[in-house]
């Protein structure tokens, strides 16, 4: 006599990370045919969970085995990317701008050309060199304007009063003498 003797099939659900420094995944182990796991990807502070190896994107899942299963958890870094520019170039330029890694500290310059300076960047902040940490993506416009001289200021306001003194035309504006070059006059 004999007898058959059977048992269910054992299989082996490995996972890794493709990177411990920039996270871990838990839930392998060895499972009979059909039951279910569940798996996770947990990323440091950091970085971010990608993808598994075969292209799922949950965090966690569950897995019903019916075979041996090889998964990897792939993790980046968190970056962020900081767009700065001019509000024309013809007035000046932005450095700085880029991608960056999540909590560096970013430092942006807006140099002004010649007859030009900066005013303000359109959050509102008037620093250059302007720092911060990253925390987000942030776009940014620095806003530079001509500089004006004496002249223009004084015609682009309140009422001048113009007069000749030793041949000289002299503008004079809230008790201020000008130059018709805009240079205060001594």
């Amino acid at each position: 006599t004999l007898t058959a003797i059977f048992e269910q099939c054992h299989y082996t659900v490995s996972v890794t990370s493709n990177d411990i420094v920039k996270g871990a995944v838990y839930g392998g182990g060895t499972f009979t045919y059909g039951q279910s796991t569940n798996i996770a990807a947990v990323a440091n502070s950091g970085y971010k969970f990608v993808k598994w190896s075969d292209n799922n994107t949950d965090i966690t899942r569950s897995i019903v085995v019916t075979s041996n299963i090889n998964l990897i958890g792939y993790f980046e870094e968190i970056t962020y990317v900081i767009d700065a520019k001019s509000n024309d170039e013809s007035m000046g330029i932005v450095i700085g701008a880029g991608t960056y890694q999540q909590g560096t500290s970013v430092t942006l310059m807006a140099i002004p050309n010649e007859g030009y300076k900066f005013v303000k960047w359109s959050n509102g902040v008037t620093e250059t060199p302007y720092t911060f940490e990253v925390i987000k993506d942030i776009s940014l416009v620095a806003e530079f304007n001509e500089i004006l001289s004496g002249w223009q200021d004084i015609h682009s306001g309140i009422k001048a009063t113009k007069f000749l003194h030793n041949g000289n035309l002299i503008i004079e504006r809230n008790g201020v003498k000008y130059t018709a070059t805009g240079q205060k006059v001594r």
